[in-house]
């Protein structure tokens, strides 16, 4: 079975570490697994890793693995430079 997991950038793993001891409400953008780009403003409560993958623990209860984060708390990845977040939806 290959094995999924993308190397973070260290600087955002930093980025992420310091706002989970930080303890405040953040927005969090990530891609799910069909890549769907999902946003959701939590707590990270701890990072964890488990089957060969790092995970965000979230105060709502959310599990997001952390090469999944497209953005959090206003800071891009690295991993995504070109990732658009200027599109409207609208009906």
């Amino acid at each position: 079975m290959k094995n999924n997991q993308t190397a973070i950038d260290n600087s955002f793993r930093e980025h992420i570490e310091a706002l989970s001891a930080q303890k405040k409400y953040i927005g969090i953008n990530y891609l799910t697994d069909i890549n769907e780009l999902l946003s959701v403003t939590a707590i990270i409560k701890n990072i964890t890793a488990r089957d060969d993958h790092e995970y965000a623990q979230l105060s709502s209860g959310e599990e997001i693995r952390l090469d999944k984060i497209v953005r959090a708390d206003g800071k891009t990845s690295p991993d995504y430079p070109d990732y658009d977040f200027s599109y409207n939806c609208s009906i």
